[in-house]
């Protein structure tokens, strides 16, 4: 008789990081100067973007990673769109010590949230008549060593990094 075929791990056994779930948690979108800012011609406007990212226990190695975006678009002094989206995942991550666990979650977790973000502030963007607003990719590594050089380090034991 054959020996059987060894069976490997479930994809999601391998990964350090899991998305569980994927939501809009806030979304609120504002075009204070409608209907004047489709009709009257003016230069293009200049589109100013934040990116935060905040990080939360909710059981063991489960958290809720929110990627808060904030865009607004002016012309001149007068404000065309302001946008806010907070997209969340739940992720579960495998056990792993606490020096390498903040970087997975700030850098990793919304790397894989962003693309969904993006499109979604594209879509309202385009829904609300403006061009589609198509963000650039985001180094989420390099927000996560910004953040380390302005927020002063956690006490020993402490939480995950609440937000960068």
């Amino acid at each position: 008789m054959a020996d059987p075929m060894p069976t490997s791990p479930s994809p999601s056994a391998q990964l350090p990081l899991a998305v569980n779930w994927q939501y809009i948690r806030d979304l609120s979108f504002e075009s204070p100067r409608a209907p004047q800012v489709f009709v009257q011609q003016g230069a293009a406007p200049q589109v100013s973007i934040t990116v935060r990212v905040d990080v939360r226990p909710l059981g063991e190695n489960t958290f809720e990673i929110v990627l808060v975006i904030e865009a607004s678009a002016k012309t001149g002094e007068e404000t065309a769109f302001l946008i806010e989206l907070d997209y969340a995942g739940i992720v579960t991550v495998a056990p792993m010590p606490q020096d390498a666990l903040t970087p997975l979650l700030m850098i990793e977790g919304p790397r894989m949230l962003f693309p969904f973000a993006r499109e979604i502030l594209a879509s309202v963007t385009r829904s609300a008549g403006f061009p589609p607003l198509l963000i650039n990719p985001i180094d989420f590594a390099d927000l996560y060593r910004q953040q380390l050089r302005t927020r002063p380090q956690p006490q020993a034991g402490g939480a995950p990094v609440a937000s960068a």
